[in-house]
C-alpha cells in the first residue's frame, strides 16, 4: 500500500471510531480540518516535492576504465574516467588521446558478439556471422556496460591491428559537474603509427636497444620524425588534451 493510501485509511479508521463519535462537535470539526483528504493530499504533495537543492543537483554516473594494449610487454596502459552516457564514438576519441594515437584509421569495439563501429554508409547496419553491428555515433556506453569487471575490446587500425582490452573497473556517481574525461594513470608510450603492428614494433624496440646499424636507426628516426621513447608518458599533457572534449 502506498503512503497516501495508508494515511487515508488511517483517517477513515479515526472517523469511524467510537471515540471520534463521542467527541464534542467542535472538536470533531477541528480534527476533520486537520485530517481531511484535501489536507492529506496537500501534505503528501509537499512531502514529495524536491527541495531547491535536490532540484539543482544532477547525478552523473561515471565509469572508470582501464585500457591495455594487447601483445606488448611491458604493458602500455591507461586508466580513465568518463560519464556512462557518452557514445562509443566519443570513447574512441578519448582513447586516441589517452593512448597517444593519431586517429588516422578505422576502429571497432566488440562486446561479446556485438560490434560497434561507424557503419558503411552504403550498407548501414549489418550482421557478420552472429555479430550484430551498431553505430558507435549513437550507442551509449550505458546501453552495453552494466557492472564492474565487464570487459570488451577496442581495435584500432585494421592493418596494424592494435587490439586494446578495456575493463570497467568502477562505477561511481557524482553530483559535481563532470565536464571533461580524465586520465588517472598510465604507463609507457603507444607504438609509432603505421609501424607494422606488433612485429614492426618489436623491430623498432630492437633498434632502440642498440641492435641495429647506425643507418637503420637514422632511417627510422627520419621516418618517425624524431626520437621515439617507448617509456614516455606525460599525464599532464594527456589531460590538457582531454580538456578539449567537453560533456554537456
Amino acid at each position: 500500500m502506498r503512503r497516501d493510501e495508508l494515511l487515508q485509511a488511517v483517517v477513515e479508521v479515526i472517523q469511524q471510531s467510537e471515540a471520534y463519535e463521542q467527541l464534542h462537535e467542535k472538536y470533531r470539526k477541528e480534527l476533520d480540518a486537520v485530517v481531511n483528504k484535501d489536507y492529506l493530499a496537500k501534505a503528501i504533495a509537499e512531502r514529495k516535492k524536491p527541495t531547491p537543492k535536490q532540484q539543482s543537483e544532477k547525478t552523473t554516473v561515471l565509469y572508470q576504465l582501464k585500457i591495455v594494449l594487447k601483445g606488448i610487454r611491458p604493458p602500455v596502459w591507461r586508466r580513465i574516467v568518463v560519464p556512462s552516457h557518452i557514445t562509443f564514438d566519443q570513447l574512441h576519441d578519448i582513447i586516441q588521446i589517452a593512448m597517444g594515437w593519431e586517429n588516422n584509421h578505422l576502429y571497432e569495439f566488440e562486446i561479446n558478439d556485438t560490434v560497434i563501429d561507424i557503419p558503411d554508409e552504403e550498407y548501414g547496419f549489418s550482421f557478420v556471422g552472429r555479430r550484430e553491428k551498431y553505430d558507435a555515433r549513437t550507442m551509449e556506453l550505458s546501453k552495453f556496460l552494466f557492472k564492474e569487471g565487464e570487459k570488451f575490446t577496442y581495435t584500432y587500425d585494421f592493418g596494424d591491428n592494435w587490439v586494446h582490452l578495456v575493463t570497467l573497473e568502477k562505477i561511481e556517481t557524482t553530483t559535481e559537474p563532470f565536464r571533461h574525461p580524465v586520465c588517472l594513470k598510465g604507463k609507457r608510450a603507444c607504438p609509432p603509427e603505421d609501424v607494422g603492428g606488433i612485429y614492426g614494433y618489436m623491430e623498432v624496440m630492437n633498434l632502440m636497444e642498440g641492435n641495429g646499424t647506425a643507418e637503420e636507426i637514422e632511417e627510422f628516426t627520419e621516418w618517425y620524425g624524431g626520437q621515439y621513447d617507448p617509456e614516455h608518458f606525460d599525464i599532464e599533457e594527456v589531460n590538457q588534451q582531454l580538456r578539449a572534449i567537453v560533456f554537456f
